[in-house]
Order: C-alpha cells, then structure tokens, then sequence
C-alpha cells in the first residue's frame, strides 16, 4: 500500500479528490441504465442526486453545500464549477 506522503494531490482549484470525482461526475452512462424504463431518469437527476447526498454529508461535518454547474474534467479548477 502506498504510503500517504505519495498520494497525489487533487487537481487544482480542488480540495479534494472526492471533491472533484463530485463535481467533475457525469451520469450519463448510469443514466443509460434507466433508458428503457417507464419513467427514464436523465443523467441531470442523477448528477443532482449525486451532489445533494454529498452535501448531506458536508452539512454534518458542518461545512457549505458545493454546488454543480457542468465542466469539462479536463483542465477544470473548482473556481471553472
């Protein structure tokens, strides 16, 4: 296992690695799973359902709701979201 001094660092702009895979998530390819379902869920819902269940958490640990707005992941800095 490595050791913590050789975890990367989160991309820039970011505090976190599980604040970018939030951020940065696209739900199109869960939202596939749903695509022939009578009541189809998009890929936005997903996404907010994502973000709203993280914000949860942040909201226990008493620290500010982040908020979606869609980015390329390549090359985004939180400050682009």
């Amino acid at each position: 296992m490595p050791s913590a001094a050789s975890k990367p660092m989160p991309p820039a702009g970011f505090e976190s690695w599980l604040e970018y895979a939030i951020l940065t998530f696209d739900g199109h390819d869960a939202a596939l799973s749903f695509m022939f379902d009578t009541e189809p869920v998009d890929h936005q819902q997903i996404q907010a359902a994502v973000l709203e269940e993280f914000n949860a958490l942040r909201a226990r640990a008493s620290l500010p709701p982040l908020a979606f707005q869609p980015v390329s992941k390549m090359n985004c800095k939180k400050s682009d979201i």
